[in-house]
């Protein structure tokens, strides 16, 4: 199939509210090309700062006097300067902290990010949507495009299956598709350049070929190093336990932030009884335990946050070898009390997701906090 030449509606693109996961390279030009298109409404989301590599790579939107400063706010500003009636905000966080629920209030979602598990947990989040999800990734030299239509029931990546299998199913429909022998080539920065302008082009092009299709149209497609565009099929595993039904969430007052595990214990006891257990959405790592001299030393991190030089013991300077972790991943009013205190976020759980319970006679049950949406937007900068 050929590159985009048709017209397409601007009004529509103006309209549509599109989700930017990752201002990097790819993120940037993505961005610079749906402007110029006629997009508008933008949440863009990364924690991360401009480094030097970053201004060569980025169509000229970051300069050496941006290293430092957040790649998202960077871009804010340039997005206002650009037009200044167009609705933007920033979100200075790591996406992996955000759960699926906050993806539905958008129209289109766009992953340019080269963090595996992040690119897994955008495709888990949205796979349970009707919203597309459009991955870019420069790999090297070649710009490859995926866009994952979204049917609730048709694409299953995270129910009850075994992670290893799990992983292999994702890495089809989350775009991650890096190639381990890619050896680096003369002036790598010129073709990087390149190719992050020539995938996100390609990206904002199909945003604009799709919209007015019917979702389900296509459901995946990707273009290869051969510049040609390819269609792969989703359904949902039926090893998986939900059977490709959306989980379906019972709303509860507070917010993530503020939300002790206790508070929450407390809550869903009142409705379900007395022995409820709550399943932590990540693996939270309290403690480490040395190898070598066989102490005891706090952590208190959820796993998807805890660096290796974390699981060093402070104590020993003969070892610097990671120690192990003793972690914890389901809470009762039996829990320790210091987790039992501290708020829902700082124990791993994502804004906007949402929290699994066993009740005393074995049934589950999915909760949401209501407030987590207001208390996501203080974070952000609407202008």
């Amino acid at each position: 199939m050929n590159d985009y030449t048709g017209c397409y509606d601007l009004d529509a693109a103006a309209n549509q509210r599109v989700c930017l996961l990752g201002c990097g390279s790819v993120g940037s030009n993505a961005l610079l090309a749906a402007l110029q298109m006629g997009w508008r409404k933008f949440t863009l989301i990364d924690f991360d700062a401009v480094e030097a590599h970053n201004c060569r790579r980025s169509a000229g939107l970051f300069s050496p006097n941006d290293i430092g400063k957040k790649k998202a706010r960077v871009l804010l500003d340039y997005i206002h300067a650009y037009d200044k009636s167009a609705e933007a905000s920033a979100l200075d966080m790591d996406m992996r902290d955000i759960g699926g629920a906050f993806y539905e209030q958008y129209d289109v979602v766009v992953c340019a990010l080269d963090n595996l598990e992040s690119v897994w947990h955008a495709g888990e989040c949205t796979a349970g949507t009707a919203i597309p999800l459009y991955r870019a990734a420069t790999n090297g030299y070649i710009s490859s495009v995926e866009i994952v239509e979204n049917i609730p029931g048709r694409a299953c990546l995270c129910c009850g299956m075994d992670p290893a299998d799990a992983r292999d199913l994702r890495r089809t429909s989350c775009g991650t598709r890096y190639l381990s022998d890619v050896k680096p080539k003369p002036h790598a920065s010129r073709a990087l350049q390149t190719s992050s302008a020539i995938c996100a082009n390609r990206l904002v092009a199909e945003m604009a070929r799709r919209m007015g299709e019917p979702a389900g149209a296509r459901d995946v497609r990707y273009y290869d190093e051969g510049r040609s565009l390819m269609v792969l099929n989703l359904t949902y595993n039926p090893k998986c336990n939900c059977g490709g039904e959306p989980v379906t969430a019972e709303e509860l007052p507070g917010d993530v932030f503020t939300m002790t595990m206790d508070g929450l214990l407390s809550m869903i006891e009142g409705r379900r009884g007395y022995g409820a257990a709550v399943h932590g959405a990540d693996d939270y790592v309290t403690d480490g335990v040395c190898v070598s001299c066989g102490r005891v030393y706090p952590v208190g991190k959820p796993l998807r946050h805890v660096r290796e030089s974390a699981l060093r013991c402070p104590f020993c300077p003969v070892s610097d070898a990671p120690g192990e972790t003793a972690i914890i991943n389901v809470y009762t009013k039996n829990t320790r009390g210091q987790e039992l205190d501290k708020p829902l976020f700082d124990l791993g759980f994502r804004v906007c997701g949402s929290i699994i319970s066993r009740n005393n006679g074995g049934g589950y049950s999915a909760w949401r906090l209501r407030g987590d949406y207001e208390a996501l937007e203080r974070r952000m900068a609407y202008v």
